[in-house]
């Protein structure tokens, strides 16, 4: 029991020690991300959350029964309709088999059975059948999440007004990228079309959300990788730039220099965030703008 003991207070002063760590190396007061790495940001993280986790992580034995066409993918090569429909049934199954995981990071994910089933999917069939993630559905639960983030930084008030505003900000870095780790992976699923949700008059941030979700939709109905594809995925990615931006100056306008550093910037650690050092945007990236 001692020994047991022991090892958790042990377990604990190298957490906290690891905590003191990061927060010593987190710069003070962080500036604010400049539109361009904004962008570079962007365009890294969704060809993490598109292609390089779910090809070479989570579905290493699917990409390697069908490395022709998955390397076709990676280097960018356009599919043709029936290479499209082939490609999004195996990449299907990988998020299908890593659905628990999906849901470890983020527990929005929203696994829904047979959906659609009445609609032409884009695989050449009908509907989306088993019970998957329904990437609209999770992505919108993070939307509401994220405006609830904002409003409880404006709510907050009295002697915990701080610590308040200091985790509803690294809560709202947090469901701002887990919207991308959701519409990563649209463009190459099987699924039903886009079905519009009306925006109420003056909210930006839902409607910057709708513009990156029909896109990513009209991507999604494209033959992987051609210029349609392409051209879809550059306005959904610049509708949510222009997400970031909102959410990055809402929290500079509200948090002080400390509370600033405490939170960190979107995508940094505070929001447990992937590591984003060791990818690139291989395929389409934006370039400078």
């Amino acid at each position: 029991m001692r020994i047991r003991t022991m090892l958790k207070r042990l377990a604990q002063l190298a957490a906290l020690g690891l905590l003191g760590l990061a927060v010593y190396k987190t710069p003070y007061d962080p500036p604010a991300r400049t539109p361009q790495e904004i962008s570079d940001l962007t365009d890294i993280l969704n060809e993490a959350a598109s292609v390089i986790a779910p090809h070479k992580s989570l579905g290493k034995k699917i990409r390697f029964e069908n490395l022709a066409l998955f390397e076709k993918v990676e280097k960018g090569t356009e599919l043709t309709e029936s290479e499209s429909a082939e490609y999004r049934r195996r990449y299907q199954q990988i998020v299908l088999n890593n659905q628990l995981f999906f849901w470890s990071y983020d527990h929005q994910v929203t696994a829904m059975p047979d959906v659609g089933m009445d609609m032409p999917n884009n695989a050449g069939g009908q509907g989306v059948a088993g019970n998957h993630d329904h990437h609209d559905v999770s992505a919108r639960i993070n939307l509401d999440l994220l405006k609830g983030n904002l409003a409880r930084i404006d709510a907050a008030s009295g002697v915990m007004a701080s610590p308040a505003r200091i985790l509803a900000a690294i809560k709202a870095h947090k469901n701002l990228t887990d919207l991308m780790l959701h519409f990563g992976t649209v463009p190459q699923t099987v699924s039903v079309p886009y079905v519009e949700t009306p925006v109420p008059l003056g909210d930006t941030l839902a409607a910057n959300f709708e513009t990156m979700l029909r896109e990513y939709k009209t991507a999604q109905f494209a033959p992987v990788n051609s210029p349609a594809y392409v051209n879809a995925l550059h306005a959904a990615l610049g509708a949510y730039d222009k997400m970031i931006v909102e959410v990055q100056d809402h929290v500079r306008s509200k948090l002080g220099p400390w509370e600033r550093t405490l939170a960190g910037p979107w995508l940094s650690w505070q929001s447990l965030t992937p590591p984003m050092g060791s990818y690139h945007a291989y395929r389409f990236p934006r370039g400078k703008s």
